[in-house]
């Protein structure tokens, strides 16, 4: 069943659609700040200073063991494990 991965719990396996080759373990997920700040003494460069915060979730792929993240709206094969 495919689905967002904010549906899924922590532990559970999916699959990535575009490549079904590739398994992974849904680690947790978690809200980052993304952005810079330009307030040192920069003047008019603040204008182009930014942030934000996105909620992720970080998966491990079972195959190599690497770690990676996506943002939680990404749809994925839900495959095996609890899930909301």
């Amino acid at each position: 069943m495919k689905c967002q991965l904010r549906k899924i719990k922590p532990g559970s396996i999916v699959c990535d659609p575009m490549n079904p080759d590739n398994f992974y373990r849904v680690i947790e997920h978690i809200t980052i700040f993304d952005g810079h700040d330009l307030g040192y003494g920069y003047g008019d460069n603040d204008q182009f200073a930014y942030g934000e915060t996105k909620r992720i979730c970080r998966m491990k792929n079972l195959e190599n063991g690497r770690m990676y993240r996506y943002p939680v709206e990404r749809k994925f094969l839900y495959l095996e494990g609890p899930r909301v």
